[in-house]
């Protein structure tokens, strides 16, 4: 039986989502919808219609904030054991971002094993900023199994398409108010930017 598996992709100007069905042998985009923000409307209005429209349900639900609500680092670290990365990564952002290490959301993935030890994606975002998007989820009684980065949510597409990621890859997002390149080498994540302009801009 095929589960299906709904991420949305949320922005101060547009609602996405993309539907999956996923099954044992096979995995297939089943729809995909978009929506314009209505800046007269509450986010929890927009959503409910966008969601009742389309019939946006899943067994499995994933959420995007988008990349300007979030600070991200690849950070070099001398250890790949899990608990040793999970202490460090606090120590090492305190210094380049402006907030308390205590009122931030944290979380991190290590994208590389080197022979020094590992290459780690640190992601970061206010707890009160994660927690209105969660709240205006619930709101509507979408509950996510769990909250991605934006410019990193199309990176599992890449293996379905069969894209080859040999040599360097450039992973390009243009949204309507930024935008994000994330840069693979032989399939490994080895840079990311984001930007605060988009294509509805001059």
């Amino acid at each position: 039986m095929a589960r299906r598996i709904l991420s949305l992709d949320i922005s101060t100007t547009t609602l996405k989502a993309t539907v999956i069905e996923s099954t044992l042998r096979s995995c297939r985009v089943s729809g995909f919808f978009q929506h314009a923000r209505n800046p007269a409307r509450s986010f929890a209005e927009d959503l409910q219609d966008f969601c009742t429209v389309h019939h946006l349900q899943g067994d499995t639900v994933l959420s995007c904030m988008p990349g300007n609500l979030v600070t991200h680092r690849l950070l070099p670290l001398p250890f790949t054991n899990a608990r040793q990365v999970s202490q460090a990564v606090p120590f090492e952002l305190e210094a380049p971002i402006p907030f308390r290490v205590e009122d931030l959301a944290i979380a991190e993935q290590i994208v590389q094993r080197t022979d020094t030890g590992a290459m780690v994606l640190a992601v970061a975002t206010p707890k009160p900023v994660l927690s209105e998007h969660l709240a205006a989820l619930a709101t509507v009684g979408v509950e996510p199994n769990s909250v991605s980065f934006a410019p990193l949510a199309a990176l599992p597409l890449l293996s379905l398409s069969g894209v080859d990621v040999t040599g360097t890859t450039a992973l390009l997002e243009v949204g309507e108010q930024h935008g994000s390149v994330v840069l693979l080498k032989e399939g490994v994540m080895c840079g990311i930017r984001t930007w605060e302009r988009g294509y509805d801009e001059e």
